[in-house]
């Protein structure tokens, strides 16, 4: 609780400072794919999932430990050109802060294994939401297309600092690390889930 306790504070700050997905700032630049990159890292609630969906196929297992986060990227890019081809995502805020919560409670779960189907399944709709925010906060003059290789290409590396991470502290002496990061998942998802209501 002394570790946990700090960390909540801290989040419950950031949260407070910061905005929902579906309007977190854009970095304008010129290059539309530099935007896109940057783009990823301004929404903590994003960076949260990302990190926490590498962290969860790590658990899982050597079977899924890039097959999750390429589904998720897959339905990253279908949610963004959905976005872009003007199809109507409602509660969006709400549907990523969710997000957040679920890939903290599945990462929690000790037997993960018996929900793999589920897991897929959420982390399709999940990912779709994730990346219907990104395009909602398309710049205009921007290609939709490089900006989009752009935001993928940062959630994957995301994804792959969870899954070197999740290896690297599975080991029963280091996992009680992860089982934080599970909590404060849960923790920002709910505060994110509030704040999603007041817009």
């Amino acid at each position: 609780m002394k570790v946990i306790a700090p960390m909540a504070l801290s989040l419950t700050l950031a949260m407070l400072l910061s905005r929902p997905a579906c309007a977190h700032p854009v970095i304008i630049t010129k290059n539309a794919f530099a935007g896109g990159l940057f783009h990823s890292f301004t929404g903590l609630d994003h960076a949260l999932a990302m990190l926490g969906v590498g962290f969860l196929s790590s658990k899982l297992g050597q079977k899924d430990l890039f097959k999750l986060p390429l589904v998720f990227l897959l339905f990253l890019a279908i949610g963004a050109f959905s976005a872009f081809f003007g199809f109507q995502f409602p509660f969006c805020e709400s549907v990523i802060a969710i997000s957040c919560v679920t890939f903290g409670v599945f990462i929690a779960l000790n037997k993960s294994q018996q929900f793999v189907r589920v897991i897929y399944a959420t982390t399709s709709v999940f990912g779709f939401a994730h990346g219907y925010a990104h395009l909602v906060d398309l710049p205009t003059g921007y290609s939709a297309t490089q900006f989009t290789c752009g935001f993928l290409v940062a959630s994957a590396t995301m994804h792959l600092t969870g899954v070197l991470v999740g290896e690297m502290f599975k080991d029963p002496e280091h996992s009680w690390l992860i089982e934080i990061y599970s909590i404060v998942m849960r923790f920002a998802g709910c505060l994110f889930f509030v704040k999603s209501l007041q817009y």
